[in-house]
């Protein structure tokens, strides 16, 4: 395996943000047809065309694409090259975004020479690679004038983590950060029960306290782990895993014996726990909704009520619902219950979005749409699911609360109290309302 070249990409624009060549190649890559490939059709992560073999992956708007001779590789190393320079790039820098890249485009770059030699992977972590970076981290303008919120990192906000690191360091604090990130599929179906759901998280850390330190994270009570196919679990029975990988610096036999994540902590960020749910027992999904269709030759009046089911201390940061029309529709007429929704229709693809920000607690939330056609037919029929993308924070719907954070071994506690932060976050990877 020898890669040529790893460049990043605008997943938006198909703008490149930045690129760097390992070896010359004999023929150029065209960029702008790799992207509308990319943007247009269903391609898988690895895929070989006209002696190039192409890889990719997305993350946070950005899209990491490595090329290699198209000789015979593993196509595994590659992708995790590409994962790896994320993390790092996250670890160095914080929230990564087109923005941050941009004003910290030479430390990306110290970091696209280090994580290659001549096209073969070699400084994969920060604690290797860390040595070699001599540029620093540059804030984005955006974010300068914001204030700098604790257990942030991790998620596209407006805090930057590259502004944590360089605050904590400064003002020498003992801080423990940790964020419980929830990722929830659901379908429910055209009456509106729930057919299929499954839910997965993580629990992540990130550190700045003295070396020799050890954390213990404790996990609810509740909280129980499936050992075998024959292990039976009874309704109510709490919090119920049937598989989870813990860091290697996590102490699997005390996670198994006492449900508590025990760990040295290391530079960079920590996935502590990777985790899922069984798919028998219920969950507290976060929404649902109703739907109320009235259609007559022309026209199509459609109400939906998405209802938020959070408690009051929660908040949706923003939910988009994604509506398929029928070919025939050409006009679309909307009414929200609040200023804090907006309806756009894409009039080529047939699409309504509809888009919600910023709502705490449980509510209701209403769209009316009337749609209607030049033709009169009777065949306004909506074949295709809703989609629901959302956010949300401060809750996670399996109940993966933190009990409590300890740490042992501070050997100077005169300085301060060691604080920790913590969050929750829910996001949807595919939440789908049938409809008839």
């Amino acid at each position: 395996m020898t890669v040529t070249d790893i460049c990043l990409l605008s997943a938006s624009t198909g703008e490149l943000i930045i690129s760097h060549q390992y070896i010359k190649r004999s023929q150029p890559v065209l960029l702008k047809p790799l992207y509308q490939k990319l943007k247009n059709q269903s391609v898988p992560p690895t895929w070989a065309e006209e002696g190039i073999t192409y890889h990719y992956i997305k993350r946070s708007g950005i899209l990491f694409v490595a090329f290699d001779d198209g000789e015979t590789s593993n196509n595994y190393v590659v992708l995790d090259t590409l994962s790896r320079l994320f993390h790092l790039c996250k670890d160095l820098i914080g929230s990564v975004n087109e923005e941050s890249i941009k004003v910290n485009i030479l430390m990306v770059q110290e970091v696209l020479m280090e994580i290659m030699d001549y096209g073969m992977p070699q400084l994969g972590t920060l604690k290797t690679i860390k040595p070699y970076i001599m540029s620093d981290v540059v804030m984005p303008k955006t974010t300068q004038s914001q204030q700098i919120i604790g257990g942030l990192f991790g998620l596209n906000t407006p805090s930057s983590a590259g502004s944590l690191i360089k605050v904590a360091q400064a003002s020498s604090k003992n801080e423990v950060y940790l964020d419980v990130i929830e990722n929830v599929s659901a379908v429910f179906s055209a009456s509106g029960s729930l057919s299929s759901c499954s839910v997965s998280g993580s629990v992540v850390a990130k550190t700045f306290i003295q070396e020799g330190c050890q954390i213990s994270v404790e996990l609810p009570d509740d909280l129980q782990l499936l050992q075998g196919d024959g292990d039976q679990v009874g309704f109510g029975s709490g919090i119920v895993l049937k598989s989870w990988k813990l860091h290697k610096e996590v102490n699997s036999s005390e996670f198994e014996k006492t449900k508590a994540l025990k760990y040295t902590p290391d530079e960079g960020e920590m996935t502590l726990l990777n985790y899922q749910l069984t798919d028998e027992l219920p969950v507290n999904l976060p929404f649902r909704l109703f739907t109320k269709c009235k259609k007559t030759d022309r026209d199509v009046t459609l109400s939906l009520k998405l209802r938020s089911e959070i408690p009051p201390h929660a908040q949706v940061v923003k939910a988009t619902l994604t509506v398929r029309l029928p070919k025939n529709i050409e006009r679309v007429n909307s009414q929200t219950s609040n200023p804090s929704q907006s309806c756009v229709f894409d009039q080529i693809k047939k699409i309504i979005t509809w888009t919600v920000q910023s709502v705490s607690g449980p509510q209701d939330l209403v769209v009316v749409l009337t749609m209607s056609s030049s033709k009169a037919e009777s065949v306004l029929t909506f074949t295709n699911a809703i989609a629901l993308e959302a956010e949300l924070s401060k809750y996670c719907c399996s109940g993966m609360n933190i009990k409590h954070v300890s740490v042992t071994g501070h050997k100077e506690p005169r300085k301060g109290a060691i604080k920790r932060w913590i969050r929750y976050a829910t996001l949807t990877d595919s939440y789908l309302f049938e409809f008839s």
